[in-house]
């Protein structure tokens, strides 16, 4: 059985109409717990943005996490650091992983938005989702090539690590970046 599985921001929900939306902001204030965390809540002058894990089972009855975002209401720092930035997104990336590995007689075939980049001026924010059921994320937050959350990232190293619960022996694995 060949299991093609698509976990990627869809036009059908509307979500990359608030990645767009999003992408037009100026950030005001970042607010985050540490570099591991459930999510993390930015105040724009377009209003407040939740980005985050979704994990959603598929055809093959297996967890897969996808980055989310959503506009939400309020904006609560209560016990977090909250950032102040004040500058205009310049650009926006989904992080996009196409996977695949054969175990036993099957193969699968998957293409999942992994993660995002967002710059500034003067930042660079890589948010990246754990593959994991505690549906956490990976802050990476870097100020004019100093890191001021999570060290210095290995693309290639953590491709290997987000798929390690799904196969130790991909036959194909490439990561990119898609503009939103």
């Amino acid at each position: 059985m060949v299991f093609n599985l698509s976990n990627i921001v869809s036009k059908f929900n509307g979500e990359n109409l608030i990645w767009k939306e999003f992408k037009s902001s100026t950030i005001i204030n970042v607010c985050f717990e540490n570099n591991i965390m459930l999510k993390i809540i930015f105040l724009t002058d377009n209003g407040i943005y939740s980005i985050f894990n979704k994990v959603e089972y598929n055809k093959d009855k297996d967890d897969y996490s996808r980055i989310c975002i959503e506009k939400i209401n309020m904006f609560h720092c209560d016990n977090k650091t909250k950032y102040f930035l004040d500058e205009k997104i310049l650009k926006v990336f989904l992080i996009r992983d196409k996977i695949s590995w054969n175990f036993n007689n099957d193969k699968w075939i998957v293409v999942s938005d992994i993660g995002v980049k967002i710059y500034t001026k003067s930042f660079e924010i890589v948010i990246l989702t754990i593959d994991d059921m505690s549906t956490r994320v990976e802050l990476y937050f870097k100020k004019n090539n100093n890191y001021l959350i999570g060290d210095k990232i290995n693309f290639n190293q953590n491709l290997l690590e987000h798929w390690a619960f799904k196969t130790d022996t991909p036959t194909y694995l490439k990561r990119y970046n898609l503009d939103i």
